[in-house]
């Protein structure tokens, strides 16, 4: 009896954290994002209108799951009237500047060895209701990258596409 009180509490504490994470989710969809602050380093223009085409980066100690998911409400808030939106996100102000955040643009350079700061990018497609967070583990392949699509809440290696 007493080993199955221990195990119930580690039950009961993994469901309210799962839960919590449920609820923080739900009240970033209302607009309370409670993202780290980001520096937008470089901003592209495009012939397409209203389309947003940005490199910024976040703090080294700012970054986690959680975190990046509140970035992607804070575009969505702050960038409300695009109808795409791409951003580079990267832990280093420096890195974030060189990078060419234009679809189709070269991933990080490699004589600057910019590749490990590039954290993750951010999609939001208005007309065909796509959103999606990439979390790159390897720039240059889809080994370790993953895309979380932000309507469903299901994450992807990048090799599936």
């Amino acid at each position: 009896m007493v080993t199955s009180i221990p195990r119930m509490f580690y039950s009961a504490l993994a469901a309210a954290a799962v839960l919590a994470g449920c609820a923080a989710w739900a009240s970033q969809a209302e607009g309370e994002c409670h993202a780290p602050r980001y520096k937008i380093a470089g901003a592209r223009a495009t012939a397409e209108q209203p389309e947003v085409n940005l490199s910024v980066s976040i703090d080294p100690k700012s970054v986690s799951l959680g975190n990046l998911y509140a970035l992607a409400c804070q575009f969505r808030s702050d960038f409300s009237k695009a109808d795409v939106i791409r951003i580079d996100i990267f832990n280093d102000f420096g890195a974030a500047k060189r990078d060419d955040p234009l679809p189709g643009g070269d991933p990080p350079s490699s004589r600057r060895d910019d590749s490990p700061k590039y954290i993750a990018s951010y999609y939001f497609g208005r007309s065909k209701r796509e959103e999606h967070l990439l979390l790159l583990g390897d720039v240059r392949g889809c080994t370790g990258n993953i895309i979380i699509d932000l309507l469903t809440k299901h994450p992807r290696s990048m090799c599936d596409y």
